[in-house]
């Protein structure tokens, strides 16, 4: 009887240590998944509003931008946007007090992306916002063009990014309905 007791309890602990590798492995491959479809969405938003943004840039509305910003920031499952000039200066935000303000690429939301060279930088992933909240950032360059030269010397490429971080709720999504693309 001792013997068949050790080879229940056996029996039972293989059968506990599959079923947490199991449920470790089946999260770990579902939020890998939700991120992976909430960084389309947030591609899909963020182009949106890069497109908006060149826009107003483009008739020569730049002042509007900053109100736009603001607007487009009170929306359900946007945190944070940011345009940030090519030196890091923020140059509007959904925080007014920020604009102005310098980043620093040493912090440590921003050297996710920084530690690597630029052309394989992913444009969004998942950090740490300044509070220590989980958010799915995006970012965006905001690139020289023709269009701009009037405004901007031709031989710098990117002329600043824009940062959008969107809310990450581990049950399941930073998008209500309205909002998927």
């Amino acid at each position: 009887t001792r013997n068949k007791a050790i080879g229940v309890c056996c029996v039972i602990g293989f059968l506990c240590i599959f079923n947490l590798i199991y449920h470790l492995y089946y999260h770990h491959s579902i939020e890998h998944h939700l991120i992976e479809n909430l960084s389309v969405s947030a591609d899909r938003y963020s182009r949106t509003l890069q497109s908006n943004i060149d826009y107003l840039m483009e008739i020569d509305e730049a002042h509007r931008v900053q109100d736009m910003i603001m607007n487009i920031g009170t929306e359900e499952g946007i945190d944070d946007i940011e345009i940030l000039d090519h030196f890091g200066i923020i140059k509007a935000s959904t925080r007014p007090d920020m604009i102005g303000q310098k980043r620093n690429p040493d912090e440590d939301a921003c050297q996710t992306c920084h530690m690597s060279q630029a052309k394989t930088r992913p444009n969004t992933l998942t950090v740490c916002d300044m509070s220590n909240r989980k958010v799915i950032r995006r970012v965006n360059a905001i690139r020289n063009r023709k269009e701009c030269y009037e405004c901007h010397e031709k031989d710098v490429q990117v002329l600043g990014v824009l940062v959008t971080d969107f809310i990450y709720h581990e049950q399941g999504s930073i998008f209500t309905s309205e909002m998927v693309f």
